[in-house]
């Protein structure tokens, strides 16, 4: 049986400061979709055809190449964006040359909905509201390939991304049906609890996530990295169970 095409992919976390540390934005994934149904995740998703022709963005394509070490890297950069706002709502843009306040919120919000909806393409909503993507705002960090066996696999880049302050963060309430705010280490303490249930790349970012005490601490780590590694895991059975590891790992 031959292995499914790898779909490109882009991740975000989102992440803000609180008197415990960073905090990371989760969202919980319906438990009807048929990939990860029921985990929480970080905002994410395939990266579609039309962003590769959207322009109004403040990172050329170019530097996004040099950074991603691709070609048509840009296309990564606006699916981030865009799935940051289709999931969460928070949209990393100015409108008009200026920065987003609570004022733009509700039509930010009426917009999403449509969006979500396929009542309009995210090229037509930019360009309606003259909008103007923040993709250097995102921080290239982590570079993860689904494993050789689910019946859909991706070929994910992860960003990073501090929370716009204006901006409320909420799921969507059809692909995500809740959503919260939870530091790296409480994240993982309740995923071994039981409670939330996740996959092998967001339990290795989170415990990578663990080390930091600042958001801009996070940040500066990752803006320092130059080489990001391809990371794509294996299944091996361990005491009759089919589990994710790293190659490395298979001692």
């Amino acid at each position: 049986m031959s292995s499914p095409e790898l779909r490109h992919a882009a991740t975000v976390v989102v992440a803000r400061d609180s008197d415990r540390g960073p905090e990371v934005l989760m969202l919980r994934r319906h438990v009807r979709l048929d990939f990860v149904g029921d985990a929480y995740v970080f905002p994410g998703g395939a990266v579609d055809d039309d962003d590769a022709d959207i322009d109004a963005i403040d990172i050329s394509a170019d530097d996004a190449d040099a950074r991603l070490a691709m070609s048509r890297g840009r296309a990564f950069y606006v699916a981030a964006v865009r799935e940051i706002f289709e999931e969460s709502g928070l949209l990393l843009a100015t409108q008009g040359g200026k920065a987003l306040t609570a004022d733009d919120l509700p039509a930010l919000a009426d917009d999403r909905e449509k969006l979500n909806a396929r009542e309009v393409a995210f090229r037509d909503l930019i360009a309606a509201r003259d909008l103007h993507l923040l993709a250097n705002d995102l921080a290239f960090f982590a570079h993860w390939v689904t494993p050789v066996g689910p019946p859909r696999r991706y070929d994910t880049r992860f960003f990073m991304v501090e929370a716009p302050v204006e901006q409320i963060a909420s799921h969507d309430g059809e692909e995500t049906v809740s959503s919260l705010w939870v530091t790296p280490a409480e994240a993982l303490e309740r995923h071994y609890r039981g409670e939330l249930e996740m996959i092998f790349p967001t339990i290795r970012t989170l415990e990578e996530l663990t080390i930091f005490d600042t958001v801009a601490h996070m940040r500066q780590n990752f803006e320092a990295r130059r080489e990001i590694p391809r990371r794509e895991p294996i299944l091996v059975e361990r005491d009759g169970e089919i589990i994710p590891i790293l190659p490395d790992e298979n001692q």
